[in-house]
Formats: C-alpha cells, sequence, structure tokens
C-alpha cells in the first residue's frame, strides 16, 4: 500500500481534489469558492506532500541513491548502505540491503540507528547499536537476540557489576566488558547465545566500490582513448580513429574491467548522449580493441526522471549498473539482460533505536 501510495499518490489525489472541487463548485454551485479551492490544493499538494516527507522521514521508501554511503560486493552478494537526512542531520538512521547478485534477490534488509554493519555468518548478521549487539537471521531479518549493555553486565563477576563499556571484535565474535575499575573480561558471543556460529566474512572483507569517477582518457589499460570535444570517437595510441563512423557525444569513460579467468580479456564502458543537448543517456560497452559490444539506451531503463548511473562494477562476467534506485545486470559480453531490481524498504517496520 505505501508503494502505491508513495509512487502514483500525487495524480490520485489530484484527481480526488478535482473532484471535490467539481462536486462543491460546480455540481452543488456552493457559493463559498473558497472552501473548494482550499480543498483542491490542499488535496493535490499538502496531503501528497505530508504523505511523501512523513515516509522518508521514517526510514521508507525506494533507496536514496544520492545518499549511499557505502556499496560493497563479497563474493555473489551486494551489500548497499544508504540514509536519510532528518531533522537531526545525517545519520538519522540507515538502511542495509543484502542481495543476491546471481538471482537479484533482495535477501536482507533492516533499518538502524546509529548502526555498523560488522559481520555474517551462513545464518546470522551481527550487528552492535547504541542499544548493543544484535544478532539477525541472514535469510529473513528476523532478530535472533539483542544484548543490552544491562545484559552484558549480568556477566562481569559478582564483584564487579558495574559495566563502564564493551568492545566487539566483528572478526573472532568476542566481547570483552570492561568494568568502571578498567579491569577488562572477554568472553565468545556464543557465551551469551551459543546458537553462533562462526563469522563468514566482516566488513574488512568487502570490496568497497565508489560512486564513478571518470577515468581519464589517458589510462594505460586500454588500447585506445576518446578524443575531440562534444562529437568525440576513438583513436589509438597511434592517433588513428577507430571506426570513425562510431562516435560518442559527451563520451566519458565510466571504467574498464577485466574479464575471464584464461584470457583476462578488457572491456570498457563508455556513456554519451543521444543529442548534444544531453537529452538521453547512451552505455556503449567496447571490447579492447574498441568494437562496440553493445548498447544500452535511457529508455530501455524504464525511469521516469532523475535517470543516472551512480554506479558500475564487474560481477562473474557480468556488469552490473545501480541507475538511480533499481540494479541492472548484463552479460558482459553479450548485453542480454539477467535481472532487474527497483531496491525499495516499504516493509521495514522495524526501527532500532
Amino acid at each position: 500500500m505505501l508503494d502505491w501510495i508513495f509512487t502514483y499518490g500525487i495524480i490520485f489525489f489530484f484527481f480526488l481534489g478535482a473532484g471535490f472541487y467539481y462536486v462543491l463548485s460546480i455540481f452543488l454551485k456552493i457559493d463559498k469558492r473558497w472552501l473548494s479551492t482550499v480543498l483542491f490544493f490542499s488535496f493535490v499538494f499538502i496531503i501528497p506532500f505530508f504523505s511523501i516527507i512523513i515516509g522518508s522521514q521514517a526510514g521508507y521508501g525506494y533507496l536514496q541513491h544520492n545518499h549511499i554511503s557505502s556499496l560493497r560486493t563479497y563474493k555473489n552478494y551486494l551489500i548497499i548502505r544508504d540514509y536519510f537526512v532528518g531533522r537531526y542531520g545525517r545519520g538519522d538512521f540507515s538502511r542495509i540491503y543484502w542481495i543476491d547478485l546471481a538471482e537479484g534477490k533482495v535477501v536482507f534488509k533492516e533499518k538502524f540507528k546509529k548502526s555498523s554493519f560488522l559481520s555474517y555468518s551462513d545464518q546470522f548478521i551481527y550487528f552492535n547499536t547504541a542499544n548493543g549487539i544484535y544478532i539477525l537471521d541472514v535469510n529473513t531479518g528476523k532478530t535472533q537476540e539483542r544484548f543490552s549493555e544491562n545484559d552484558l553486565e549480568s556477566f562481569l563477576p559478582k564483584e564487579y557489576q558495574k559495566l563502564d563499556s564493551y568492545e566487539f571484535n566483528p572478526k573472532d565474535l568476542t566481547v570483552n566488558l570492561i568494568d568502571k575499575k578498567g579491569q577488562s573480561f572477554e568472553y565468545s558471543l556464543s557465551d551469551f547465545y551459543p546458537e553462533t556460529n562462526a563469522t563468514i566474512a566482516f566488513e574488512a572483507d568487502f570490496v568497497q566500490h565508489k560512486n564513478i569517477q571518470y577515468e581519464s582518457n589517458r589510462d594505460k589499460s586500454r588500447n585506445y582513448q576518446l578524443k575531440g570535444k562534444k562529437r568525440r570517437v576513438l583513436v589509438d595510441d597511434k592517433g588513428k580513429t577507430i571506426e570513425p563512423e562510431q562516435v560518442f557525444i559527451a563520451g566519458k569513460f565510466l571504467g574498464t574491467f577485466t574479464m575471464g579467468i584464461e584470457d583476462k580479456e578488457k572491456i570498457s564502458v563508455i556513456q554519451s548522449f543521444e543529442t548534444l543537448d544531453k537529452d538521453h543517456y547512451v552505455i556503449s560497452v567496447l571490447d579492447e580493441k574498441g568494437k562496440l559490444l553493445w548498447k544500452f539506451q535511457e529508455k530501455e531503463a524504464g525511469i521516469w526522471w532523475g535517470n543516472k548511473v551512480k554506479f558500475v562494477f564487474f560481477y562473474q562476467d557480468n556488469l552490473i549498473f545501480l541507475i538511480k534506485d533499481r540494479l541492472f545486470s548484463f552479460q558482459a559480453q553479450t548485453g542480454k539482460l539477467n535481472w532487474k531490481k527497483r531496491i525499495s524498504d516499504y516493509n521495514i517496520l522495524r526501527t532500532y533505536v
């Protein structure tokens, strides 16, 4: 329901407001036109505005592509973390999306306040928050256990019942309790929760991907570069034009990637536009010799507005693009679409304060 309201709310309330205006001013011929006018603008602007704002402040809505604090990969998993800027500034809360890149399936998503992703096993994800240590099911996101400072304090020896602080090691899942006298007591997380199993990876194991930084045309990893101002063409290291009919309007390199285990073939991704007004972008994928392998045009993304490539990275001979709040997975050699997924968070109802 929230998905529907946020996406189509303005259109719905416009017609609802227009209907009220018609009934009051035209059909019922009520002379107090100010009343119908106020109702009209309330339904058209005010109600949709507050519904969207309140939803945003509550942490609901689609991926905040302009507020991505971390985008990481590990094996076949993608971890995206975004945040909202609330009344107290950045960091009121952030959201975690755990995505299977093979299937494009969101296997886990959760919203936290002032938390840090620490590590995960084949069964659990371990978080440390201002309210303690959380153990969550990796598949459902359901909280299996939470240990507050009061819970941890109960593990101190009886003569040391005042906990000052604790330290959680994500790699070996140990908890170091420090009492008011500065003495420390180390425990395994399994002492608190016996079902705890060893970590597969923790935060440092993930590969961090940065927002697109356009590559220099002098990049030595390619056998060619772009030349020209607006209508750009590919030239080799001797300055000879490669395929003169192939023009990239305002073209820029998004990245160069090595595919294959044995051949180590490189492919490059160029973003250009259909017109000099830069109205609609075109993503072109080229081989090592500068030959065009395939294209992806903006209209194929199916996004109404804000259609912009934010991230591009390589995964098992596939190119993954994040365009606004949508992920696209393509076979790097052929351009065949494996899957596409809009990342949303409407069914997250719990907030860890």
